[in-house]
């Protein structure tokens, strides 16, 4: 049982981008989970629980090794958190299961799916390895994610999962599904949302995706430095010298680029405060003074826009009613005037690396974060949505984008375009660079809305409204430009921006019912003598 665990662990694992293939193995996760499901079966509710445990701690282990190159320390903390979480999931997991006996693959793919949306919210949400997300590749199967989210693919294949799991365990326990012979109801639990789901990615598929109002050339810039750790003038420079490659190449072609982006915390200085400030000599505000110049001068000759990952300021009141300065994790949008048209701020921080709001409650906690020279980012409030002469786009930064209901309620500003800015560059690995890339893939899909992603060095590329990630990439870890010309439609919400996550709704009412249903039936057998096993 044990070994089956870890089997499924494996296999589930590899079916993402990692180590072993950086395009992953997909096809994997339609039967990584039956040994899991199998193991659960068989065992005793205690020994099933400690596989579900096992399960998770080595699939996080493995999906997330790529934190053990940036801090050890990182890559303990995500093992042993998904440990616990994943210890407060299995319990309930397992016993619903067990109690459900043969009707356990309704629990078993119900509660997974639940438990995928509860680990992606709140202070610590970490939507990283959703099942559906391992499907990235296959177009017909992810086009549901308009409907409901990502949610609905991981529904599908955890269920493909256990109805196999349920069908094979039948045949040893000669279980039967009311006065239906054989394993016929596993059986369909396991064809029908994948049949239904198939047909509705290839209609999708054939179908026109609106009227494209203009081609908006954009380039995207990968200077394939770390700013947070190499000189500041440095990247500020590749940056320049990269923007200025793309500008000519574009010249030649005859169509001039509407937006350079560059990544997060692409130009490191506050941008706001050294305007204020335009006497002085240091070298924050010469950068500030060269960035304007370049926009205004060289690129605006051409109407050219930038928009950069930065920092921005504000200030507040503090409990001795001191005023003091915060900082936000930030991206600038710089007209061909080279003045500052709008800031977005980052909204959600990752947890306790760049924000940690319990300074008080755990001063203990923020003296180690500290330690460890974390940042303290002020958190955003205005999920902003920039105005360009050719389109609206909005800003998420870095692993913002892995956050399906996040992105979504961006759609009252009617956006048609999503530009992440991320660094990546830090993880020292593609395959985090990669995992990073296909989740925001999905947002794509989710919102039919075109992606582009501009990265220090991870994955900078193009992705359309159907969740194609075509050769429009960037090597990684090398510098680089990507000219992209990003079809520009009309804007119109797709029933995952009006709805939001109900597949996981249904996930939780259908528990609920399963549960309901086995206690009847158990309550009809104790009042009839049983003639079926359970």
């Amino acid at each position: 049982g044990f070994a089956f665990a870890l089997v499924s662990a494996l296999a589930f694992s590899l079916s993402f981008p990692s180590f072993l293939s950086l395009d992953g193995f997909p096809l994997l996760a339609w039967i990584s989970l039956i040994p899991l499901f199998l193991a659960v079966i068989e065992a005793r509710a205690g020994r099933g629980i400690l596989y579900g445990v096992s399960f998770g701690m080595l699939s996080t282990l493995i999906l997330n090794y790529w934190h053990g190159t940036y801090s050890y320390v990182s890559l303990a903390f995500s093992v042993g958190l998904g440990g616990i979480l994943f210890s407060l999931w299995v319990i309930p997991w397992v016993l619903s299961i067990k109690l459900s006996g043969k009707w356990g693959f309704i629990p078993a793919t119900t509660l997974w799916v639940v438990f995928e949306y509860l680990r992606s919210i709140g202070y610590i949400g970490y939507p990283w390895g959703l099942a559906g997300v391992s499907q990235y590749s296959m177009l017909p199967v992810i086009q549901a994610a308009d409907l409901g989210g990502v949610y609905i693919i991981s529904f599908v294949l955890v269920a493909f999962n256990a109805g196999l799991a349920w069908w094979a365990a039948s045949l040893n326990r000669g279980w039967r599904w009311g006065g239906m012979g054989g394993s016929r109801v596993p059986a369909a639990f396991a064809a029908v949302p994948v049949i239904l789901l198939l047909a509705y990615g290839y209609i999708s598929l054939m179908m026109p995706g609106g009227e494209v109002r203009q081609d908006m050339r954009i380039a995207l810039i990968q200077q394939n430095t770390d700013p947070r750790k190499h000189d500041y003038q440095l990247s500020f420079d590749t940056l320049l010298g990269l923007s200025r490659e793309a500008m000519a190449e574009a010249r030649v072609d005859g169509i001039p680029i509407d937006l350079l982006v560059w990544p997060e915390g692409g130009f490191k200085s506050d941008i706001r405060y050294w305007l204020e400030r335009p006497d002085s000599t240091i070298r924050a505000a010469r950068m500030v003074r060269d960035l304007l110049d370049f926009v205004a001068g060289e690129a605006g000759q051409t109407g050219t826009w930038l928009l950069t990952g930065t920092q921005d300021h504000g200030y507040e009141t503090n409990v001795e009613g001191e005023e003091v300065r915060r900082n936000f994790n930030s991206t600038a949008l710089i007209n061909p005037d080279g003045e500052l048209a709008e800031i977005y701020h980052k909204m959600h921080l990752v947890p306790f690396t760049e924000h940690f709001p319990y300074d008080e409650e755990l001063p203990w906690l923020a003296e180690l974060l500290d330690s460890f020279n974390t940042s303290n980012w002020k958190m955003g409030e205005e999920r902003t949505v920039f105005q360009h002469p050719s389109a609206r786009f909005f800003t998420p930064i870095c692993f913002e984008d892995i956050f399906a209901e996040d992105l979504r309620r961006f759609a009252p500003g009617e956006p048609q375009i999503i530009v992440n800015v991320s660094n990546d560059y830090w993880s020292l690995t593609p395959v985090e660079g990669k995992q990073h890339g296909i989740h925001a893939l999905f947002r794509s899909v989710e919102n039919r809305i075109p992606t582009v992603r501009a990265t220090a060095s991870g994955l900078t590329a193009y992705i359309d409204s159907r969740g194609r990630l075509g050769d429009q990439r960037l090597p990684y870890y090398e510098a680089g430009y990507l000219l992209v010309d990003v079809p520009i439609r009309d804007f119109s919400p797709t029933p995952y921006q009006r709805l939001g996550d109900w597949p996981v709704l249904l996930c939780a009412i259908g528990w609920f019912l399963s549960l309901l249903q086995v206690w009847y039936l158990r309550g009809r057998k104790r009042i009839t003598s049983p003639a079926e096993p359970d």
